[in-house]
């Protein structure tokens, strides 16, 4: 039961940390897009979400996909606006 809670905290730290890789890259994209490609912050994005799915609780999991589901939407958004 310990290893199981401990893991579910290293999974959200791993899920924290992909937010924020996942959001700087974002920004970084968008002033440089030939620095990589954006398929590259889609799979990031895609762990993140996969993490999430397997850390959250039945009640936080809609607020979970909601929020991950907002930050892809308004990335996507930036893309096509700065296009």
């Amino acid at each position: 039961m310990l290893q199981n809670i401990k893991m579910k905290q290293t999974i959200k730290k791993i899920d924290t940390l992909l937010d924020i890789i996942v959001i700087l890259l974002m920004v970084i994209y968008l002033f440089n897009r030939q620095l990589f490609s954006v398929w590259f912050i889609y799979f990031l994005w895609g762990v993140k979400f996969i993490l999430t799915l397997c850390t959250a609780k039945s009640n936080d999991l809609l607020i979970a996909i909601s929020q991950d589901g907002l930050v892809i939407l308004v990335f996507i958004a930036f893309i096509y606006a700065f296009h």
